[in-house]
């Protein structure tokens, strides 16, 4: 009966042994997964960055031309061009001229559109066709 154990102590390695590695494979496949997984969140991350870090450049881009506009328009010869184009100001003595855009012109439809014709020589002057009548 001794044998018996043992032989079964024996196949119970084995079996441990292939289901420790079992478990190992399967812990490794997920964190392999968990690990990718991961790294495509820190891809996304890191792309993300780079946008924000070029909206970053370009408001401070923006940010430097209005603080130069201000600085300007703080001058007087800045508030005067201002009072003039914005307010429509203008010195003593000075005139105001305005210039108001006429009406558009109306829509053409398609019936209304004439096509292009061929075209024609202007009818010639009354002292070209006398010149021409003298002379041929």
């Amino acid at each position: 009966m001794k044998r018996r154990s043992s032989l079964a102590a024996l196949a119970g390695v084995p079996l441990l042994s292939l289901l420790l590695a079992l478990l190992l494979s399967v812990g490794g496949y997920y964190s392999l997964q968990v690990c990718q997984q991961q790294k495509m969140e820190c891809r996304r991350k890191q792309a993300e960055l780079r946008q924000v870090e070029e909206q970053i450049r370009e408001l401070e881009a923006q940010n430097a031309l209005l603080r130069a506009r201000q600085a300007r328009l703080r001058t007087p010869q800045g508030m005067e061009e201002m009072a003039r184009e914005k307010l429509g100001m203008v010195r003593p003595g000075e005139i105001a001229y305005v210039v108001e855009p006429g009406p558009p012109p109306p829509p053409a439809t398609e019936a209304e559109e004439i096509p292009p014709g061929p075209v024609s020589e202007p009818s010639p002057g009354m002292i070209q066709r006398f010149l021409d009548r003298l002379l041929f």
